[in-house]
């Protein structure tokens, strides 16, 4: 059961806490019953696993990442945009799973408060056993491709440092943060695939990788939205206040995070000054995709009632106001 079908009235305290608790028992079953091993799963040295550089796979959706719709790489040869798509695409991966390790050091952290029997021991478990196994599977493909990239900046390692205090002290945030990520990192993961489908055109190798990994991030992200769900109506006023602005304060963080571009892509694809300066984190390009990609985020803000006046406030001086999605993880709309 996903956020969307939490019952929002008619039931008790009590009720409500024991319907959680059956929920997150359900999830730890399924990670049992429909667990993914990166190397049962998955056969890497299958030969269409093998990779080649200029494979037209590679190049980029025009509704995945923002390099894709960009007009510069719009007009490049296919083999040069699939040289630049592979590189993106890595260096994306790793990012992703560096922002995997940092997850799992919060769930370490977190555990260490909760009591014997909790049904969240268990659950919070199995899931970094997962997290751990998607590890694995980023890095196997980085090491296939032969890219050395460096995926997240600076502020990654600065975040793993923190993570297990933000998640001791103030576990709504920490979660409030990783589902921001997560919904990006679904959200990019699914429009690649979902454009592959259309074209007829995706390395199997992410094919695989991410259609195992969407389907694995789905618990992870109903137990956090479950969990603060849960949560929220506890809070005091100004506990909801606070939360309402911090949770737009981790979307801005992590869609900073995901849509941060290393100064070493444009030298080692050599991308002109003037494109480079469209990639930067306060281009009205990135702008732009800011508020696109958070769209899912604000939807799950809206239902869990922290889109108060305050809320809408916060987000807009974070700058990444807008429209929720109709219904989470909503397709992106095309570039006009």
């Amino acid at each position: 059961m996903t956020v969307d079908e939490f019952p929002d009235v008619g039931i008790s305290a009590d009720d409500a806490e024991a319907a959680y608790r059956s929920r997150v028992v359900e999830l730890s079953e399924a990670s049992v019953t429909r667990r993914f091993n990166p190397y049962v799963d998955i056969d890497w040295d299958a030969p269409d696993m093998t990779v080649v550089p200029d494979d037209p796979r590679w190049i980029l959706p025009d509704t995945s990442l923002p390099m894709g719709h960009h007009p510069w790489y719009v007009s490049l040869p296919d083999e040069r945009k699939a040289q630049i798509g592979m590189w993106l695409h890595i260096n994306t991966l790793r990012r992703q799973r560096q922002l995997e390790l940092l997850l799992v050091n919060g769930l370490a952290e977190r555990q260490f408060a909760l009591p014997d029997g909790s049904p969240e021991i268990r659950y919070m478990t199995h899931e970094m056993a997962e997290e751990c196994g998607h590890t694995l599977m980023f890095q196997e493909i980085c090491k296939r491709t032969g890219l050395h990239v460096p995926g997240a900046g600076r502020l990654v390692r600065l975040l793993f440092l923190f993570s297990p205090i933000v998640a001791a002290v103030m576990p709504l945030t920490f979660l409030l943060s990783v589902l921001a990520a997560e919904e990006i990192v679904d959200y990019y993961q699914r429009s690649v695939l979902r454009a592959g489908a259309e074209a007829g055109r995706i390395p199997p190798m992410l094919d695989r990788c991410f259609s195992a990994h969407i389907a694995e991030e789905a618990r992870h992200m109903s137990f956090a939205s479950d969990y603060v769900r849960q949560r929220v109506p506890s809070l005091s006023r100004i506990g909801r206040l606070w939360l309402s602005v911090t949770a737009a304060a981790v979307s801005r963080v992590e869609a900073d995070i995901q849509l941060y571009t290393p100064k070493q892509f444009f030298r080692d694809c050599g991308v002109p000054r003037e494109i480079e300066r469209d990639f930067r984190l306060r281009s009205p390009f990135i702008k732009a995709e800011r508020r696109r990609a958070l769209g899912s985020m604000r939807h799950l803000v809206a239902e869990l009632g922290l889109m108060n006046p305050v809320g809408k406030l916060a987000w807009r001086l974070y700058g990444i106001s807008g429209p929720p999605t109709r219904h989470r993880l909503e397709p992106k709309r095309k570039a006009v």
